[in-house]
């Protein structure tokens, strides 16, 4: 029987999207895998795999269905800043479980919102560490700890998929669990 096993994240709805992308790919490839250096990809579209696409895209149909996304007044979401987004899709993200990322793609593939809001939304994930940022005063751990927390192998392995453009420097952070600065320690050579 295949096994799935998923970091724990601090938000549980990006662990429930990880969770069902993994899922998605036993259902649609039938094969066992380690997401890591040929399928660490980014969800805002820029993924060059086409399993990670599909994958991606049955998990975020499944966490947010077609009539989620009608709730959504997705007009008024195209002029606000990253911050406001976050505000205006809190309710659906509680109520479906997911992360606004999850949402504005959905939003992005059903044509719902133009590609530029979204990607801005990705910039000021990928620029800031996060819509809110993280700062030293959110509990931030020890470039060691997150060493001991991941292994090495993992966060070496990150940092490479990260340089060769294989996966976005913000799903880089994501994956490490840390903001701009400390991941930039980990890289061992400036952020941009």
């Amino acid at each position: 029987l295949p096994i799935i096993f998923v970091a724990k994240e601090k938000d549980e709805r990006n662990q429930s999207f990880t969770l069902l992308h993994e899922l998605a790919h036993l259902i649609m490839h039938q094969e066992d895998a380690i997401d890591g250096e040929q399928s660490l990809a980014s969800f805002n579209g820029a993924s060059r795999n086409r399993r990670e696409a599909e994958a991606n895209e049955l998990a975020s149909h499944v966490l947010l269905p077609e009539n989620a996304l009608r709730e959504i007044d997705a007009k008024a979401l195209a002029g606000m800043a990253p911050a406001e987004m976050d505000a205006a899709l809190r309710e659906t993200c509680d109520k479906y479980g997911v992360s606004p990322m999850v949402v504005l793609a959905r939003l992005r593939a059903a044509r719902k919102v133009p590609a530029a809001a979204v990607d801005r939304y990705f910039k000021c994930l990928a620029k800031d560490g996060g819509v809110q940022g993280k700062g030293k005063e959110a509990g931030r751990v020890s470039v060691a700890e997150i060493r001991e927390v991941f292994g090495d192998r993992y966060v070496d392995m990150t940092v490479k998929m990260e340089g060769e453009k294989e996966i976005t420097l913000h799903d880089a952070v994501v994956y490490l669990d840390v903001d701009l600065d400390d991941y930039e320690i980990l890289r061992g050579g400036p952020c941009y």
